[in-house]
C-alpha cells in the first residue's frame, strides 16, 4: 500500500514538472514570435527598404537631370537671344549696362561688304568705337565670335580683330539651360534695340537737345 502510494505521488510530481516545462516554452515560443520578426518577414522588410532606396536615388536623379545638359537640336535661338549669350560669354557687365540704359542694339542683317571677314555676320553693339561691336554666326555646332581686342594695344585703331569659336550646346548648357537662365536671357534680347532704330534714336536725342 504504501509502495503504491509512493508510486503515484511520483508519477503526479513527474506529470506536473513535464507541465510546467510545457508552459515555459510555450510561453518562450510566444514571446519570440512578438518581440522579434521571422525570417520572411525581415526579408520583406528589407526588400522594401531596397526599393525606397531605389526610388529615392531615381527620383534624385529625375530632379538634378531637369537642370542638366540642354539638346541645342531642340533648342530654337532668335538673333537677339544667341546675342545676348555672346554678349554675356564676353562682356557680361558692359552689356547689361548698356540694356539698362538703353543703349543696346542688335543687327540681324548680315555684313555684306565684298571680300569683308564679317560677311554673314550678326552683331550686338552700343554704336561706339569699334571695340563695342561682337560679331557672331552660326556654324553648324559651333558659335564663331569676333570682336576687336584692344586690351594690349596703344590705340583702337591699332587693336586687332580677334575670333573664338565656342559650341552652341556650351553657350545653352551654360545659359539657357533653366527656367531662370532663360527667363535671364530673355529678358535681356526682349530690351535689344534693331540697329535700323539707332538712328532714329540719334535724331530723336538731337532736336530735344536744340529745343
Amino acid at each position: 500500500m504504501k509502495k503504491r502510494a509512493v508510486v503515484l505521488g511520483l508519477g503526479l510530481g513527474i506529470s506536473l514538472l513535464l507541465a510546467g516545462c510545457g508552459q515555459q516554452q510555450v510561453s518562450h515560443h510566444e514571446n519570440h514570435h512578438g518581440d522579434a520578426p521571422t525570417h520572411q518577414q525581415a526579408q520583406s522588410k528589407q526588400q522594401n527598404q531596397s526599393k525606397q532606396v531605389v526610388l529615392s536615388n531615381s527620383q534624385t536623379a529625375q530632379s538634378s537631370s531637369s537642370a542638366a545638359t540642354v539638346n541645342p537640336h531642340h533648342v530654337h535661338l532668335t538673333t537677339q537671344q544667341l546675342g545676348t549669350m555672346v554678349a554675356l560669354l564676353k562682356y557680361p557687365n558692359w552689356f547689361k549696362q548698356g540694356v539698362a540704359d538703353g543703349s543696346m542694339y542688335y543687327s540681324d542683317q548680315p555684313n555684306t561688304a565684298p571680300g569683308s571677314d564679317l560677311n554673314g555676320f550678326s552683331y550686338v553693339t552700343a554704336n561706339g568705337d569699334p571695340t563695342s561691336y561682337i560679331y557672331f554666326q552660326l556654324q553648324g555646332e559651333n558659335v564663331v565670335i569676333k570682336y576687336v581686342d584692344a586690351s594690349h594695344a596703344d590705340c583702337v585703331a591699332d587693336a586687332p580683330m580677334r575670333t573664338i569659336s565656342v559650341r552652341l550646346d556650351t553657350l545653352i548648357n551654360d545659359y539657357y539651360n533653366t527656367k531662370k537662365k532663360q527667363d535671364e536671357v530673355n529678358g535681356y534680347a526682349n530690351r535689344l534695340l534693331p540697329e535700323s532704330q539707332y538712328g532714329k534714336n540719334v535724331d530723336n536725342q538731337s532736336q530735344s537737345t536744340g529745343d
